[in-house]
């Protein structure tokens, strides 16, 4: 995280609410350089937006305890955002990994799929890293979120379904 990389040229793939896709060769990937600590939270306040309602516009709304935007819709899936309540870390159902965000109402418990929070298999959560994060939270440190849509829904006779559509 924070490494500056010249990834060559890239083709527009759009597909709402993935306006960012874009298609590029991996061969053509190249690390420039690390950004040191300012300059990478520099870039993250250029690019946030004021709240979470705000960086995905109207078309979010609440989804079974979570938000999600309808398939086709929205203008994007990526967004980054200061948390003006402070989130928390938890390990829910199924013992997975959720931050308990209260910046929406209602405060949903959204997946973390930040690698620095489990071991190499992906899996087995670091209670190390979860409880010095929540620590600092505490603490008073500024968080911002960068957060990223699923896939988008579509509606299948008042339930919902993945992208590849109803069962």
């Amino acid at each position: 995280m924070g490494a500056l990389v010249d990834i060559g040229p890239v083709t527009a793939a759009p597909s709402p609410p993935e306006s960012e896709d874009h298609v590029f060769q991996t061969a053509n990937v190249e690390y420039v350089r690390d950004l040191d600590d300012q300059e990478f939270l520099d870039l993250l306040d250029q690019v946030r937006d004021a709240d979470i309602q705000t960086a995905f516009g109207p078309a979010l709304e609440n989804v079974r305890g979570g938000y999600a935007i309808e398939a086709g819709s929205g203008e994007r899936s990526l967004a980054v955002v200061r948390a003006y309540e402070p989130p928390t870390l938890i390990v829910g159902g199924w013992g997975k990994l959720r931050l308990h965000v209260r910046d929406l109402d209602p405060a949903p418990n959204l997946s973390v799929a930040d690698v620095r929070f489990y071991e190499a298999d992906q899996k087995t959560i670091r209670s190390d890293v979860v409880r010095d994060v929540n620590a600092r939270i505490k603490d008073g440190v500024d968080v911002l979120l960068m957060l990223g849509l699923p896939h988008a829904m579509h509606r299948c006779r008042g339930t919902i379904a993945n992208a590849t559509g109803c069962s």
